[in-house]
This record gives C-alpha cells, sequence and structure tokens, in this order.
C-alpha cells in the first residue's frame, strides 16, 4: 500500500498541495494528492508512479461526462466520482481529508477507517464551524493549524487529538529574492497616485467578515497632515462577489479624502509579492485567520502589520517577529504611533524576513508533516 493520500476540496491552492508531496519525499514518505471540485478530478503526485488504474477508469468517466447536458439526471457523474473516490482511498494507509466539508467527505472517512485506514482532517481556516462532528469523532488526528483556541472552543471533547501544522509556503523562494534584488519588482498594477506616499495594504481579501471598515474608521480619525501623506491599497480579489459590500466600502472609503486603490482583478504571483514589499503598513481585522499566507509574505517582506489583538499573530512573538496587536478602539492610536516612527519602525522589522522564511519554507515544514504521518504509520 502506499503512504498518504490528500484530498483536498474546493481547492484555492494547488500549489500547496504540490509543495507538501514534494517535502515529504525526502522523508521518504509517498504522497500524493487530489483535487476534488464539482466538476473535475485532478491527480498530483511527486512520485514516479500512476494513480491506481481503477481510480484513473472511473476519473476519466466522470472528467468525461461532467459537461454533457443530462448525464447528471442519470446519476452517473455522482457514481462515477464515487467510484473514483473509493477505489484510490483503499491504496494508502492514511487519508488526509483538508478543504471544506460536505457530505460525501464523512461517507469517505466512514469507509476507510472501516478498512483500517488512518484518517486525518483538516478544517481550511474559516470552514472550522461547518465541519461535522462526526467526521472528527472518526479521525485519529485532527490538524488545527494555528486555530487551536477556536478548536478547543468549539470541540473540546476532541482536544486530544489536536496537532497544529501549518503548510509550508512555495512562494517565500520567489518573495526572498525579490527581497535580495535577484529578481526586479512588478509595480505597473500601482496608481501613479501611490509615488511618494505611504502606503497602508488593508486585509488580503474581499470577503466582509476581514471587516475593512474598523480599518478606514481608524485611519479616518487620524490628524489631517497624517492622512496627507498617505496611500490606501485594498486587495479585493478574492471572494469579492458581494455587491453592496463592495459599494459601500467604496464610498466609506472615499469620505477620508486619503487617495487609495481597491484591486479587483487577481494579481500574477510576481506582482502580488511585489505588492507585499511596497506595503509599508498592512492592516488585518477580519473576524479570524488561520496563519494567513498573505500576511506571512508581509511580515518576510518588512510590512508593519498591525492586527486585531484576537487574532494568533501574536505567537509570533516568541520567534522574536516584530509586530502590533490592538483592539478596535485603540487601532488609531497604534497607526498614529507606527506613522510617527515609520522608520524605526521599519527596521525593526528587518529581521523578520529570515524568522518567517525559515519558519514556513517547506525544508521547515516538510519535516513536521513526516513527523505527523510517521507516528500514524508505526
Amino acid at each position: 500500500m502506499r503512504d498518504l493520500l490528500i484530498i483536498y476540496l474546493k481547492p484555492h491552492h494547488k500549489n500547496l498541495l504540490e509543495g507538501q508531496c514534494h517535502s515529504l519525499k525526502q522523508y521518504g514518505i509517498q504522497a500524493d494528492a487530489l483535487l476534488l471540485l464539482d466538476n473535475k478530478l485532478e491527480y498530483l503526485s511527486s512520485n514516479t508512479e500512476k494513480a491506481p488504474l481503477c481510480y484513473r477508469f472511473y476519473a476519466f468517466l466522470f472528467n468525461l461526462i461532467f459537461p454533457v447536458w443530462g448525464m447528471g439526471l442519470l446519476g452517473l457523474r455522482v457514481f462515477f466520482r464515487k467510484k473514483a473516490l473509493e477505489t484510490i482511498v483503499s491504496k494508502y494507509k492514511i487519508l488526509e481529508l483538508t478543504g471544506n466539508y460536505r457530505k460525501e467527505v464523512l461517507e469517505l472517512a466512514s469507509k476507510a477507517k472501516s478498512q483500517g485506514i488512518k484518517v486525518v482532517s483538516r478544517a481550511w481556516d474559516h470552514y472550522v464551524a461547518d465541519w461535522h462532528e462526526n467526521l472528527y469523532q472518526i479521525s485519529d488526528v485532527i490538524n488545527v493549524g494555528a486555530m487551536k483556541s477556536d478548536f478547543k472552543s468549539l470541540f473540546p471533547q476532541f482536544s486530544d487529538k489536536f496537532v497544529s501544522v501549518s503548510y509550508g509556503l512555495t512562494q517565500v523562494e520567489l518573495l526572498r529574492d525579490l527581497l535580495e534584488e535577484k529578481v526586479e519588482k512588478d509595480t505597473s498594477f500601482l496608481k501613479a497616485e501611490a509615488q511618494g506616499k505611504i502606503i497602508i495594504t488593508i486585509g488580503y481579501s474581499g470577503r466582509a467578515w476581514h471587516q475593512h471598515f474598523y480599518a478606514i474608521d481608524a485611519i479616518n480619525k487620524l490628524p489631517e497632515e497624517v492622512k496627507s501623506k498617505l496611500f490606501l491599497l485594498l486587495p479585493m480579489t478574492y471572494s469579492n462577489n458581494d455587491f453592496h459590500y463592495n459599494y459601500y466600502l467604496n464610498e466609506k472609503i472615499k469620505e477620508t479624502g486619503i487617495p487609495f486603490q481597491i484591486l479587483n482583478q487577481h494579481l500574477p504571483l510576481l506582482q502580488n509579492l511585489s505588492l507585499r514589499i511596497i506595503t509599508d503598513i498592512v492592516i488585518n481585522c477580519q473576524v479570524n485567520d488561520a496563519n494567513s499566507a498573505s500576511i506571512q509574505e508581509h511580515l518576510m517582506a518588512g510590512s508593519v502589520l498591525v492586527a486585531g489583538d484576537w487574532l494568533p499573530y501574536k505567537m509570533y512573538r516568541k520567534y522574536g517577529v516584530h509586530l502590533h496587536d490592538t483592539t478596535i478602539d485603540g487601532m488609531s492610536d497604534t497607526l498614529l504611533m507606527v506613522l510617527f516612527h515609520l522608520e524605526e519602525e521599519k527596521k525593526k522589522c528587518i529581521s523578520n524576513k529570515d524568522i518567517i522564511y525559515k519558519l514556513n519554507s517547506w525544508n521547515t515544514k516538510g519535516k513536521e508533516y513526516a513527523n505527523l504521518y510517521n507516528r500514524l504509520l508505526t
């Protein structure tokens, strides 16, 4: 049998799976991955072996007939996908389920468990409350990433199953090259108005639970002479589908009188990392977070982080990372302090680069994942 199959539901970051599989190879763990979308099954592997033959047969039929109108009514789509999943899972010693929850996940985990296969479950950040309690009951291990406090409050009965292993970041290699000027930045997306201004980036997603208004309100309370030096940048490219929220946000920013730019189109990786580098201050006051890659990129790039004190970033302080956590009421004062001492603050953030790289490269994370899986394999 093969060692590990990772099934990722509703995938947002294919490169995470590629990095995870590849990093485990050096530790002798054969890890394959399956991207599970509504309309496609995609097999990934850093190993030389192909997917099991039966899986390839059923996955081919599913991918072939999905666009064909009427086949769904016959139940063939569901049947072929179910058979593809069941046949591939049976070939592995460990099944890891990550992403957002759906009913077939619980059915798949139950069947795997009955065959003696170890089950690892991992909710994808904000989906933590959506995952079914019965799945956690079945799981041998629940990988909670950076959200241990959220899991403890929601599922205290499973606390003995919790482990905290986060993904590595493949893009830190390119970011390091950018910071060392081995690769040239691309800021062609940026408005000319930003030239010579202090750039404050607010959040990293278009979701309403990023609570951009708290940051905007805090900025609007700053003295006019300070506001005149600012340029606001709002990356709204991810899950930016709430027209009413977007319209109200746009009007709210206009009230500050500060020039701004809302990014509505996804940026290529080079431009996205360049955005982190040109950001002087990044503000994050979303409802919760699972140690997002975007914020880690900002920290590594030298942005001064001002984050809600309920978010998990303060844990980085034990590694020596410089950042600020604040309450909603105290955010304006924190920003004012940072702006008055911005040059000094930026110098304090220089050491963040090496710390974040060491913590988040796949060289580090691969070893942590290998330790987790080896405990289940023995």
